[in-house]
């Protein structure tokens, strides 16, 4: 139960350093913001404790898949952007963590 709780604890903080990989990313696709830089910062707490919960509660892969897909959609909403360029940085930004988690 300890090595669980271990290998919990770790992904969970890791899942800090992935959180603002994301933030990272986003801001090469996106340079205007719709908010202010506390609002962003919040924006990405709000999934990174999101993404957290759903892993602890719900640590099934399509759960998993369908909710990061989604949050990086809503996350760039935040942008000033169109549809087309939402979507295809969203797919472009979740790519690498795909594989990285199936790996």
């Amino acid at each position: 139960m300890q090595i669980l709780d271990l290998y919990l604890k770790v992904h969970i903080l890791s899942e800090i350093i992935s959180t603002y990989a994301i933030y990272l990313l986003v801001g090469c696709f996106f340079t205007k913001k719709k908010v202010s830089t506390k609002g962003i910062f919040a924006v990405y707490v709000i999934y990174y404790v999101i993404i957290c919960l759903l892993e602890v509660l719900a640590p099934i892969p399509i759960v998993m898949l369908t909710a990061n897909i989604i949050l990086l959609f809503v996350l760039t909403n935040f942008y000033e952007g169109t549809f087309k360029k939402r979507l295809v940085s969203t797919l472009y930004i979740y790519h690498p963590k795909v594989n990285r988690k199936f790996s």
